[in-house]
């Protein structure tokens, strides 16, 4: 009985954790499974329950919410090209963009579960010299949690519009701009 006992806190504490990221980061509940996936790393349980699945539809969706606000910049402009278009929508798909959010406004680190990787990348973050973080909760990792709980979040509602209100309200891509 008593040798249960780390168990049994581990799942009191991973849902106490989940119900934490539900009530501070979103308006509709998200579906535990999902977010349990959206901050782990690899390396925490088998490969396919790592955030990398998630990240994957998230930055689908990042990048189309980033497209149709470049689109919305220029639809009247005639002499505006696709390049226009990327360069825009550039401006908010990127790594560092999605780090500041994830750091600054919803402070991932809090949350992350992540292991030290069996091959290590070195990621440099912006603005902080040569210093190359391995295997630690870099911002790399920040930035795909975020993509992550956007892919959560679309799996669970199933309704763009809910991801991309909650896109706007985290101020990653201002899509307000749109109504």
């Amino acid at each position: 009985m008593l040798g249960s006992l780390p168990w049994i806190m581990n799942g009191f504490e991973r849902a106490c954790l989940l119900k934490d990221i539900n009530s501070e980061l979103f308006d509709e509940a998200v579906c535990p499974e999902f977010l349990l996936w959206a901050i782990s790393g690899a390396g925490v349980q088998l490969p396919r329950r790592s955030y990398e699945v998630l990240e994957t539809y998230g930055d689908t969706i990042l990048k189309l919410a980033a497209t149709l606000l470049a689109y919305q910049v220029y639809k009247k402009d005639a002499s505006a090209g696709e390049g226009e278009i990327e360069n825009t929508k550039v401006l908010f798909v990127t790594n560092y963009n999605t780090y500041r959010v994830g750091y600054y406004q919803l402070r991932m680190n809090r949350f992350l579960r992540l292991c030290k990787d069996i091959e290590p990348r070195e990621w440099r973050q912006p603005m902080l010299g040569e210093d190359a973080r391995k295997g630690k909760c870099t911002g790399g990792s920040i930035a795909d949690s975020v993509e992550s709980l956007i892919g959560a979040l679309f799996l669970t509602t199933d309704d763009l519009r809910v991801v991309l209100s909650w896109i706007d309200r985290i101020k990653l891509v201002p899509l307000e701009a749109l109504s």
